[in-house]
C-alpha cells in the first residue's frame, strides 16, 4: 500500500550546504549517475500546487531535462525547510 500519493508531488533540488556546487556541477556536465546521487540528499519533495507556484513565481527553474532546482537560498531554510509562502511579502513585513 501507499502512504502518500507520490502523483501529487514534485521534487526540486535545494541549493544548501554543499548542494549549491553540486547543482552548478549538473548544469555544466549533465545529470550523470554519480552525481545524481550526491544531489540526493539536496532533494526535497513538495506537492504539486506548491511546484506549480514557486515555478510562477520565477523560484524554480528546470536546470536539466526533468531536474528543477530552487534558485534563491532564501527561499530554503534547514531547520523550517521550503518556505512556499510568498516571500516577497514576508520580506516587506520585516
Amino acid at each position: 500500500f501507499k502512504l502518500i500519493d507520490d502523483t501529487m508531488q514534485k521534487n526540486i533540488l535545494v541549493p544548501y550546504g554543499e548542494g549549491a556546487n553540486w547543482i552548478d556541477s549538473l548544469k555544466r556536465q549533465g545529470p550523470e549517475r554519480w552525481l545524481l546521487r550526491k544531489l540526493q540528499r539536496y532533494m526535497v519533495n513538495i506537492y504539486t500546487p506548491d511546484f506549480d507556484a514557486l515555478l510562477h513565481r520565477g523560484s524554480i527553474a528546470e536546470i536539466s531535462p526533468g531536474i528543477y532546482a530552487l534558485l534563491c537560498p532564501i527561499e530554503y531554510d534547514q531547520k523550517t525547510g521550503l518556505k512556499v509562502d510568498d516571500v516577497e511579502t514576508e520580506i516587506l513585513m520585516l
